[in-house]
């Protein structure tokens, strides 16, 4: 078989798990007009969304090492088709069966600002061309995660801990004799601590020589 079909099923990510009162919600009080009127709108449809799921529709490509020539996505609820994308040109990248296409064209039925709607017909599409490419060798430090400060807080939406509304929040690791380096606050901190301890060292020195003079 030539065209492989794989179906996938996710939580539709347009939909809100808020309870808030919309109409007297503090951030869209703010507002004024017409923009006030479309979050509230957007708000209450995306609530509408919820429970709902999308399903994902691919068709790979077996002699092109399984690249993706064609992908729908559809609300699970009604099957209405939200979003196709069209690869095609493909191009093989180096000597492995990696194929990536020159020409690829998505065309959008829905748009995040009115979540629950489904266009009969695309209302635009997106073009995307590669006009030219250049293969280049990845180190190890490609793959390394790069901070500023040691012990910045990341917001991983890709962590199994994930949900719809809430990112996975944790720490960077990093040694503490990194740390001085990395951030002159948390520096100062340790040159200060150092301060004290030595200070409560002299003077309890002080003390005791004192007491055998």
């Amino acid at each position: 078989m030539e065209l492989i079909e794989v179906i996938i099923e996710q939580p539709e990510p347009w939909q809100s798990q808020m309870t808030f009162d919309i109409k007297t919600h503090e951030p869209f009080a703010l507002l004024t007009g017409s923009s006030r009127e479309l979050q509230m709108r957007i708000e209450q449809e995306r609530r509408e969304l919820l429970g709902d799921s999308r399903k994902i529709r691919y068709h790979l490509r077996k002699s092109l090492g399984y690249a993706v020539e064609e992908k729908w996505v559809s609300r699970a609820s009604s099957g209405d088709v939200m979003f196709h994308t069209r690869n095609s040109d493909f191009l093989q990248v180096g000597s492995a069966n990696a194929w990536i296409p020159r020409r690829c064209v998505v065309a959008s039925f829905a748009y995040e600002t009115s979540p629950s709607s489904i266009a009969p017909a695309a209302v635009y599409q997106t073009l995307i061309e590669i006009v030219s490419y250049q293969a280049i060798e990845l180190g190890k430090s490609e793959f390394k995660i790069w901070y500023d400060e040691a012990g910045v807080r990341v917001s991983d939406w890709t962590s199994p801990r994930a949900t719809l509304e809430d990112a996975d929040f944790y720490r960077v690791p990093a040694s503490i004799f990194d740390m001085p380096q990395k951030s002159p606050v948390i520096r100062n901190v340790l040159v200060l601590n150092l301060i004290v301890v030595f200070g409560i060292v002299g003077w309890w020195v002080y003390r005791t020589n004192r007491k055998n003079i």
